[in-house]
């Protein structure tokens, strides 16, 4: 993560900083299997000539980060060769390249913020993420999600979503998807049928095939 704006990580001293600071975190955490290179969460990217000429090419704002962390990635394979880099495709950067594939040691970590959650993520209102999600499948091998299931403005607000969680379960290991993180009511301690939305999930986690309303 890089300052309240997204700093360039264009350049050869930038990436060579931030593999620096990569390879002290996994040194005093060598148990860590996974460390997020990312974006942070505000629309403030990077500008500069270089960075817009990659995403250009690219047809896609994950353009230039994605080359930044395949070559830390690539940097640090051989020190740490059991970790994968994690780059989030959030907002901005959802929209996959035209022809960049991450590299094998990194996760795409898909974000499915701007869904409408009341209805499963094959839903025409659904079009946009969906298009990203086909899209992401046919580049990255390791594809994770980051799926959201409360409201954040109000954890007591109902937020319709009981009877898509486990769809959407579903339709991302038919996508490939290894790995799903499923935000939910924190900081509080309860929230709109948070044990209902957490056995579910733990069900059709386990099995992709379990039916909500079986």
């Amino acid at each position: 993560m890089f300052g309240h704006g997204h700093k360039s990580i264009r350049s050869t001293q930038r990436q060579g900083d931030v593999a620096r600071r990569v390879d002290g975190v996994l040194r005093a955490q060598p148990d860590a299997t996974i460390l997020s290179i990312s974006q942070n969460d505000n629309y403030n990217q990077c500008m500069s000539a270089a960075e817009q000429a990659i995403n250009k090419r690219e047809g896609s704002p994950i353009g230039a980060l994605l080359t930044a962390v395949n070559t830390i990635a690539a940097a640090l394979e051989g020190e740490f060769p059991d970790v994968a880099f994690d780059t989030l495709a959030y907002q901005w950067t959802r929209p996959a390249p035209t022809s960049l594939r991450p590299r094998p040691n990194v996760i795409i970590r898909l974000c499915t913020i701007e869904a409408d959650f009341a209805r499963p993520l094959t839903h025409p209102n659904n079009a946009p993420f969906n298009k990203d999600m086909e899209a992401w499948a046919k580049l990255s091998d390791r594809t994770y999600i980051w799926n959201y299931i409360t409201n954040f403005g109000n954890y007591f607000v109902p937020f319709p979503n009981w009877r898509v969680i486990a769809a959407n379960i579903a339709y991302f290991k038919q996508h490939g998807v290894a790995g799903v993180f499923e935000e939910g009511t924190y900081g509080t301690p309860g929230g709109d049928l948070v044990d209902l939305k957490d056995y579910v999930i733990s069900r059709a986690l386990w099995n992709v095939s379990y039916a909500a309303d079986g």
